[in-house]
């Protein structure tokens, strides 16, 4: 077992390298995503929407602190299958004190090319929820770099470019590897396509490209 500041305890036995490298890689890259950046707190627009890695205990006091209406949650919870947009669901609970929050599941993984349906349902939770808002994920790098993504354009209208490149942040912690990469092609596709029509961006254009144009594949 070890110590909570990482350290191995004594007499600890150390575990063989896993059979598989592909799985080894993945498990040290979360890993040194938690112990690095912890938290991996961030202000996605003030008073409105915040964004973290799971929060655990400390999700009473971020309540608390910023008076919190929403949570949005990627983590895979007891909804363990990859369902798409049919396996999320809304249950509002105490989190602090009398304080009532809507909590939003939204299992989902990390390592492909996300659905028309989940990006379509995320505007649309992001167009009804409740503010302030937090937005987490086991690391807070990669689903929650693509839900603030999606936020900044469907809501204040942020070119996709710019939404990508502050979604994305270094200092988050996010990788563009082991099929992580594919977060960020409705950025690029929703650029691509503003460039082509010589458009600007709007929140009802978002909406419009990615119930006609964008693909699931």
């Amino acid at each position: 077992m070890s110590g909570q500041d990482g350290s191995r305890a004594p007499g600890d036995v150390q575990e063989p390298e896993p059979r598989f490298p592909g799985l080894g890689t993945v498990e040290r890259i979360v890993g040194l995503c938690r112990r690095t950046f912890l938290l991996n707190f961030g202000i996605v627009e003030p008073g409105a929407v915040y964004r973290c890695a799971r929060p655990g205990r400390r999700l009473r006091e971020l309540v608390e602190t910023f008076s919190l209406a929403s949570v949005l949650d990627f983590e895979r919870g007891f909804l363990a299958r990859d369902l798409g947009a049919e396996s999320w669901g809304i249950a509002q609970v105490r989190a602090a004190g009398e304080r009532s929050i809507d909590y939003y599941q939204f299992p989902m993984p990390f390592t492909r090319r996300p659905l028309r349906e989940e990006l379509l349902a995320l505007v649309t939770l992001f167009q009804r929820c409740r503010y302030p808002l937090l937005i987490h994920c086991e690391t807070g790098a990669d689903r929650t770099g693509l839900a603030v993504g999606l936020y900044l354009m469907a809501v204040r209208c942020v070119h996709p470019k710019e939404a990508e490149r502050r979604a994305f942040a270094p200092r988050f912690g996010h990788l563009p590897i082991l099929g992580t990469g594919h977060l960020h092609e409705p950025f690029r596709e929703y650029a691509s396509w503003l460039r082509e029509h010589r458009l600007e961006p709007a929140p009802d254009r978002f909406r419009t490209w990615l119930q006609g144009v964008y693909q699931s594949r």
